[in-house]
């Protein structure tokens, strides 16, 4: 699979996300950051649609459900901030530590991403 956004190929699927319109399309990205950037230059009101994968299971939960973990992904110029997500606050605040960072809501995320 590509992400919708960008077009780049779905590497690791464990920090993936994806949005599922009113006819029941799905649209899949790259991470979670890549899916707010799309909202961003794309607005809809999906709120109910959007998911990400939950890093520790691999499985897709609701976008409200998880916290995001900010962290320095990617190679060479490729290199960016980007989120993982977690369903468990446990696990979020403990990879939150592990990457010096602090574990933030869906709203952050959106309200960080630069339309592109």
């Amino acid at each position: 699979d590509v992400c919708t956004r960008c077009r780049k190929v779905i590497s690791d699927s464990r920090i993936a996300a994806e949005l599922i319109d009113a006819h029941g399309r799905a649209f899949k990205f790259r991470t979670a950051g890549c899916m707010a950037k799309f909202l961003k230059a794309n607005p809809a009101d999906q709120a109910d649609s959007l998911f990400a994968t939950d890093f520790p299971t691999g499985r897709l939960v609701k976008i409200s459900a998880v916290k995001f973990v900010p962290r320095m992904m990617g190679e060479g110029p490729d290199r960016a901030r980007d989120y993982v997500a977690y369903y468990a606050d446990a696990g979020a605040a403990d990879a939150a530590q592990r990457a010096g960072s602090t574990p933030v809501d869906w709203q952050r995320v959106l309200a960080d991403a630069t339309a592109e």
